[in-house]
């Protein structure tokens, strides 16, 4: 249910209920988990337009699993709280501040335990993002983010990234670029980073990022003729505190690796 408290105030309530046995291979439905069975909850989101250019978003999400889970040897509930302040600088740049705290069960997975015990894992997310406009052809970006991880009685854990994007697109040319250069550090996987990346057309790119080391990608775009353009992407990842990259087939014996693209789409 959404309804429109005011002219500037804006609410959304949903509940949902999906029972264990219940099995849909098809179905979308909102959720805290992949699937939509084995969970109730209940969701409450607000967005408030407080000032010109300054608006508030807000949710809290409480949830329930009544039957087991992955790593999850028993009932367990949970929580999700969400809170972001979007201010609009000028016709040129905005901001934004984000805060967000989520908590779920977890098996203990303490060797000495002759069952798995399930204890909370919390996760407390903030960030800072801000998007302007230098010149009509650039567009610069930039955002620190840190989270901080805790399970149950163990040590906190901690992790950041900060990255800097450059945008290129100039007026009435076939051609377009989008740089990234980032650092991170993160204490261990459990407190890793997501960051959203540019890539070439159909592709989705949302990394993870652990350990400690930078990222650096180059992403083009180039309109070759009326029905032809050429993307390509190159992306390399260094890392201060590894000596091999991944497990497997994928393994690499070395501090780095490099990723490359290129597309070439005709349209007819």
């Amino acid at each position: 249910m959404t309804t429109q408290l005011a002219g500037f105030v804006t609410m959304t309530l949903a509940y949902r209920h999906f029972e264990k046995e219940y099995q849909n291979l098809f179905s979308n439905a909102f959720s805290e988990s992949n699937s939509t069975n084995n969970e109730k909850g209940i969701y409450a989101g607000i967005t408030a337009g407080l000032a010109p250019g300054l608006k508030i978003s807000a949710f809290a999400d409480q949830f329930k699993f009544d039957w087991l889970r992955f790593s999850t040897d028993a009932p367990s509930v949970g929580y999700d709280y969400f809170v972001q302040a979007d201010y609009r600088i000028n016709r040129n740049a905005d901001m934004y501040l984000r805060f967000r705290t989520k908590q779920k069960m977890t098996n203990d997975n303490n060797p000495w335990n002759a069952i798995d015990f399930i204890v909370p894992e919390t996760k407390n997310t903030y960030r800072f993002h801000i998007n302007y406009r230098v010149s009509p052809s650039f567009t610069m970006k930039n955002r620190a983010e840190l989270i901080h991880y805790k399970r149950y009685q163990n040590q906190s854990e901690m992790g950041y990234i900060v990255y800097q994007d450059i945008i290129y697109r100039p007026e009435s040319k076939p051609y377009e670029f989008s740089f990234r250069y980032a650092i991170f550090d993160a204490d261990s996987y459990d407190a890793r980073l997501y960051a959203y990346e540019s890539d070439v057309l159909y592709a989705f790119s949302i990394p993870a990022f652990s350990e400690k080391g930078s990222r650096v990608y180059l992403v083009a775009k180039w309109k070759v003729i009326k029905n032809v353009d050429l993307q390509a992407k190159i992306a390399h990842t260094w890392y201060s505190t590894k000596r091999e990259i991944s497990s497997g087939l994928e393994r690499i014996d070395g501090d780095s690796k490099t990723d490359m693209k290129l597309q070439l789409r005709w349209k007819f």
